[in-house]
């Protein structure tokens, strides 16, 4: 991750926290803040200082030393955890038939929400300019690396809408595979497993035909304004989708080996 700033969890609040800086943190923001006279100061994965709202913060071994005033108030036992939501969720022992996802966009959705791969925070990445809306919730599978060097992505049936950020148990039902600017562009159809309404779906063909239908024709329509086609071919069975799964695995943990930023 180098020094860029990273999501962070507090285990342990210090408990000699100097009476003019207290400690905060935040599990779904990337950055830990310490207050002072209603200043604020950020601190990154590195060992560097850095000075914002006048405060000059230091990130050492376990401590986390906030100076004002020129006094430095120390923070002795606190300890901080990386968490990304693509890197650190592992998707389960069962992958491919069932598996973690991660959902970047809400069913109902006309916003197309995407991970920043660096932050591991969800970015905006533009509104749809047709009057659609997202058929399921619709994230990725960690720990996955697909063609696209996106993490693979997945489609959630469920009967409720999610925020984005939220872990889904999924089980695969089946692939919808697409051409999207000359590339293919494969999309995993899961049901979610704690569902009473879904999770008796082993198969994609068990469901409603319209709900397929309306699955590829959402993919098929929602770049049309954009002046872009996108081609949407029949969905196929759990058992096309498992090879896939596979090698997104595979090819996440090549790169992981050799490091994101190569």
């Amino acid at each position: 991750m180098g020094t860029s700033n990273i999501l962070l969890q507090v285990s342990e609040k210090s408990p000699a926290v100097c009476p003019t800086a207290t400690l905060l943190y935040y599990r779904t923001i990337d950055i830990a803040i310490a207050t002072q006279l209603g200043k604020t100061c950020e601190f990154n994965s590195g060992n560097a200082v850095k000075v914002i709202g006048g405060l000059e913060t230091h990130w050492y071994g376990r401590h986390f030393r906030v100076k004002s005033l020129g006094v430095w108030a120390v923070f002795p036992h606190c300890e901080f955890i990386m968490v990304h939501p693509w890197h650190d969720v592992t998707p389960g022992e069962n992958i491919p038939q069932e598996y973690n996802t991660i959902i970047e966009i809400p069913f109902g959705s006309s916003v197309k929400y995407e991970l920043d791969k660096q932050s591991g925070l969800i970015r905006l990445d533009r509104i749809l300019y047709s009057a659609v809306y997202y058929p399921a919730n619709y994230g990725f599978i960690p720990q996955t690396l697909a063609d696209d060097d996106d993490p693979l992505d997945v489609l959630v049936l469920c009967q409720e809408t999610v925020v984005p950020l939220t872990i889904i148990y999924a089980r695969t039902i089946g692939l919808m595979t697409m051409m999207d600017a000359g590339k293919k562009d494969h999309k995993i159809i899961a049901v979610a497993t704690d569902d009473p309404e879904f999770n008796s779906y082993r198969e994609a063909s068990e469901m409603p035909p319209h709900r397929l239908s309306m699955l590829r024709r959402f993919f098929q329509d929602y770049k049309q304004l954009e002046g872009k086609v996108v081609e949407v071919d029949e969905i196929e069975s759990s058992k096309a989708a498992f090879p896939i799964i596979e090698d997104a695995l595979h090819r996440y943990s090549r790169q992981r080996r050799r490091g994101f930023g190569n």
